[in-house]
């Protein structure tokens, strides 16, 4: 008799794992199409676009319709919310939120922490606020950056000691795997 189980750590590895094995296959198709198409120039310049447009397609095919992704079908695991009495196919929220969290959030983040340097590092920074200030401000601004890699890689470390949730977006949206 084949019970229910929450996904094991070594499941969730080795579906994201293949995941992204898939999502470097279309990263790199999509790349060439833009390639062909733009020419070099453009592609390098767009790159992280490119790379964001590629994992946008795959997971809005995959978890956005409510499918299995590639590498949860390898693992043989199933997306469920948990929230509820009762074991229950994420919502179409929950499934939005997960997936906008996980490809948007590390590029806006980045995005933004770049544009505020640029401006706190222009001049017309220094008439709109003191010099301590500015300072201050780029000073945060240099430490958020490896304190967003750090706290990536400490929930890492929190899921293989005890975690259910391998990506922060699936802990912020309450998704857990079943197998």
């Amino acid at each position: 008799m084949c019970g229910i189980r929450e996904g094991s750590h070594a499941e969730l590895v080795r579906s994201n794992q293949k995941d992204l094995t898939y999502l470097t296959l279309l990263r790199s198709t999509v790349t060439d199409i833009a390639q062909s198409v733009l020419g070099m120039r453009h592609v390098v310049r767009w790159q992280r676009e490119l790379s964001l447009v590629a994992d946008l397609c795959y997971f809005s095919l995959t978890t956005f319709s409510g499918f299995q992704t590639l590498g949860e079908e390898y693992s043989d695991i199933l997306q469920v919310d948990k929230s509820g009495p009762r074991l229950a196919v994420p919502s179409m929220l929950q499934r939005i939120l997960t997936v906008l969290l996980h490809t948007f959030t590390p590029y806006l983040l980045d995005k933004c922490l770049a544009r505020a340097q640029r401006y706190l590092s222009q001049e017309s920074a220094e008439q709109t606020m003191s010099a301590g200030r500015r300072d201050l401000l780029l000073q945060l601004i240099a430490y958020a950056r490896p304190a967003v890699e750090w706290l990536h890689r400490f929930h890492q470390v929190v899921f293989f000691l005890n975690g259910a949730f391998y990506h922060l977006a699936k802990r912020v949206s309450g998704i857990h795997y079943m197998a």
